[in-house]
């Protein structure tokens, strides 16, 4: 329960932090911010939950980890059109709760273009989008297919 906590602690204090497309923290540019996916694997990856190294998109993550239907703080929230089009990927806080880089897309590439959107790392309701697929927990490791 400590990893779980820790995890949802160092999420929240990225609250506020720009969607930048392609972000999963500090850039090369100087920049600092997360896409959605991008977000998910800053906050796992101290947690030794995912390898130093890797380029995994929402779908991606939707498959490394076991499906779950009471989730728990820190398991990720999946959006999308099927199982098999995960598009969006959040972490889930608590209640109907979760945390995630949102509000922007491709053409999201600076600071000023997220401020410009209102792209942001936000808290939000699981329900904020009709797409809502399901929950993956993160101490789980899919079985091997």
């Amino acid at each position: 329960m400590i990893v779980r906590e820790c995890i949802t602690r160092l999420a929240r204090q990225f609250e506020r932090v720009p969607y930048l497309w392609g972000g999963a923290g500090p850039n090369q540019d100087g920049t600092f911010g997360f896409d959605c996916s991008g977000f998910v694997i800053f906050q796992l990856r101290p947690f030794t939950l995912l390898a130093e190294r890797g380029d995994w998109t929402a779908q991606q993550l939707s498959q490394m980890f076991r499906r779950t239907t009471s989730p728990e703080p820190g398991d990720l929230v999946l959006y999308g059109a099927s199982e098999r089009k995960v598009t969006h990927v959040m972490m889930f806080l608590g209640g109907d709760q979760c945390i995630g880089a949102v509000g922007g897309d491709r053409r999201t590439r600076t600071p000023a273009d997220a401020r410009g959107r209102g792209a942001m790392v936000k808290t939000a309701a699981i329900g904020y989008r009709k797409d809502f697929l399901g929950y993956r927990n993160i101490l789980a490791a899919a079985e091997a297919r």
